[in-house]
């Protein structure tokens, strides 16, 4: 019950926000917003405002560079996850995302300020 809890929409969303270490980026919380972004792009979770504000609160802790105004990094997420939702853009790999992941803690990216900052990646 515990593995299939961890696999559901809510169960990343958990992961990402209990378990993802602020200090660097890591194959779980990559996973985890992966398997996050999978579950979208099949229609199995709707984003919402709260899973956006989850996964930026994330990504801004691990953030070596942010831009001036962090509320764009929020309505960056939300856009691309509502991207992802309705197949305007594709899911990620899982090593996609760690790289962007990777990147963004060691500053070679800043923190994403539109959709397209986000995809093009």
């Amino acid at each position: 019950a515990a593995a299939a809890a961890a696999s559901s929409p809510q169960g990343f969303l958990n992961t990402i926000e209990e378990g993802c270490d602020a200090d660097a980026p890591s194959v779980e919380c990559a996973d985890a917003i992966t398997g996050y972004l999978d579950a979208i792009s099949t229609g199995n979770a709707k984003p919402t405002s709260q899973s956006s504000a989850v996964i930026t609160s994330y990504l801004d802790s691990i953030s070596a560079r942010r831009p001036s105004e962090f509320s764009s990094s929020d309505d960056a997420v939300t856009s691309y996850t509502m991207a992802v939702a309705t197949g305007a853009v594709e899911s990620p790999t899982p090593q996609a995302i760690s790289s962007y992941l990777s990147a963004l803690s060691t500053g070679a990216v800043t923190m994403p300020t539109t959709t397209g900052s986000i995809a093009s990646y």
